[in-house]
């Protein structure tokens, strides 16, 4: 599955690989994969990192090697997307595709964040790949998980 990853998120996963990577030994151990998995705001019990483990670790080594993280980490995007999906079709209420600066304000707003005028184009010209001052859902995910 690997092999149909666009170059961009080869790039990232690994990126995101080396950065847990913390030993440099080319292999994610389990406590590499709890700090991986607290930065994307989970917080995974004992049982539930074993089962982690258990689940991508194909050779059963005990630790992850990059071809068994990419998997996890095609799990995790595909259930990140899942979850938000439903939430950007909710506030994009012209059903456009888009989410506008001030669909995204209302969002943040109902989510408690209120932003200044400045600070939320600074937030949407950070991932706003194509410049059109809109998100789109890749661009609106990318938002959301930096927050």
């Amino acid at each position: 599955m690997a092999g149909t990853l666009s170059a961009e998120k080869k790039k990232a996963y690994k990126e995101t690989f080396s950065s847990y990577d913390k030993n440099r030994d080319g292999k994610m151990n389990k406590n590499e994969l709890r700090g991986l998995l607290r930065a994307l705001n989970r917080n995974p019990t004992e049982t539930s990192l074993k089962k982690i483990m258990e689940g991508f670790d194909k050779n059963k080594t005990g630790i992850l090697e990059y071809d068994e993280f990419v998997q996890l980490m095609i799990k995790i995007d595909a259930d990140i997307d899942q979850k938000l999906r439903p939430t950007f079709e909710e506030y994009d209420k012209d059903n456009n595709g888009y989410i506008s600066p001030e669909e995204l304000d209302a969002l943040l707003q109902d989510m408690g964040i209120e932003l200044t005028p400045e600070k939320l184009q600074a937030e949407i010209k950070n991932v706003d790949l194509n410049t059109d001052g809109k998100l789109t859902f890749q661009e609106f995910k990318k938002l959301i998980c930096r927050i």
